[in-house]
C-alpha cells in the first residue's frame, strides 16, 4: 500500500495544473490536517474512513472542507497567508464542524444549510484567532469547538433542528475493577482503533484502522505515535477501573496521539 501511495504522489504534481485540481488538492489537504498532516492522499484515506462508518457523516465531513476551503477568500481578507490555505489549515476546522453539527443534531434537509454557514462562519473564526496568536501560533481545533458550540445551540434553541441521541459519557467507576479482569485482548484493540476514530467523531474500529493506514501513507512516525498514544490512553483507562464500554468506544483516549 505504502508502495502505491508513493507512486501517487509522484505523479501529483501533474495533477494540481488547474484551479479545479487545486482546490481539490487544498480540500483533501484540509482533512488531513485534523490529524496535522499535509497530504492529500492522506485526507482522502481520512474521508474514505469516515465514509466507511456513515454515509451522512461523510457527506457533512466532505460539505463542511469544501465550504470552509471555498471560504478561505474570506480568510485571506484577514491576512492569511496563501501557502497556508494550500495546505488545508483552513479547512480542517470546517471538516470537524460538519462532523461536530452531523454527530449532535439529527440530519435534515436544513442542516446541509446550517452546515455550510457555521464552515463558513469557522473560517472567519480561524482568521480572527490565528490573528491573535499571530504568525508563530496555531489555533488548532479552537475555532472548530467555538464554532461548534455556538451553533448547535443556536440551532437547537432558534431553529428547532432535534438533538441527536446522547451517546455514552465517560466515567470511571466507584470501586475500581482488577486489571486484568477488566482487560479484554478483543475490547482492548477495538478501544485503540476507535480512540482514533473518535478524534473525527466516529466510532467504528475499521475506520480507525484506515485513519491508522492514512496516518502511514504521509508518516510512518505519526502513525506509530498515534498507535502508541491511544494504547497508553486504553491501559491509564484500565488501570483506573473505567467501564468498558467508554473505553471500547474511544471516549478514553481519543486526543492522546
Amino acid at each position: 500500500m505504502l508502495k502505491i501511495a508513493g507512486a501517487i504522489k509522484k505523479g501529483f504534481p501533474r495533477l494540481v495544473s488547474n484551479p479545479a485540481a487545486r482546490f481539490a488538492n487544498a480540500t483533501l489537504r484540509g482533512v488531513g490536517q485534523v490529524m496535522l498532516q499535509n497530504d492529500p492522499l492522506t485526507g482522502f484515506l481520512f474521508l474514505l474512513g469516515i465514509f466507511v462508518n456513515s454515509g451522512v457523516f461523510g457527506l457533512y465531513a466532505l460539505l463542511g472542507t469544501i465550504a470552509a476551503t471555498a471560504a478561505t477568500g474570506t480568510g485571506l481578507f484577514f491576512g492569511a497567508p496563501h501557502d497556508d490555505v494550500h495546505r488545508g489549515l483552513y479547512g480542517f476546522n470546517g471538516t470537524l464542524t460538519g462532523l461536530g453539527l452531523a454527530v449532535y443534531l439529527r440530519h435534515d434537509t436544513r442542516l446541509l444549510v446550517y452546515v455550510i454557514v457555521a464552515s463558513i462562519f469557522v473560517t472567519i473564526v480561524m482568521a480572527a484567532v490565528q490573528d491573535i496568536f499571530g504568525a508563530q501560533g496555531h489555533t488548532l481545533t479552537a475555532p472548530f469547538v467555538i464554532a461548534t458550540w455556538i451553533f448547535i445551540g443556536a440551532l437547537f434553541t432558534h431553529a428547532g433542528l432535534p438533538v441527536a441521541p446522547a451517546d455514552l459519557v465517560p466515567h470511571l467507576r466507584s470501586n475500581a475493577l482488577p486489571f486484568a479482569a477488566a482487560l479484554s485482548v478483543a475490547d482492548a484493540a477495538t478501544g485503540i482503533l476507535n480512540n482514533l476514530a473518535q478524534v473525527m467523531l466516529q466510532r467504528n474500529p475499521w475506520t480507525g484502522a484506515i485513519f491508522l493506514a492514512a496516518l502511514a501513507v504521509n508518516s510512518r512516525l505519526s502513525s506509530v505515535a498515534a498507535a502508541m498514544g491511544s494504547s497508553i490512553g486504553v491501559v491509564v483507562a484500565l488501570s483506573l477501573g473505567a467501564a468498558p464500554e467508554p473505553y471500547g468506544a474511544g471516549f478514553t483516549a481519543s486526543m492522546q496521539h
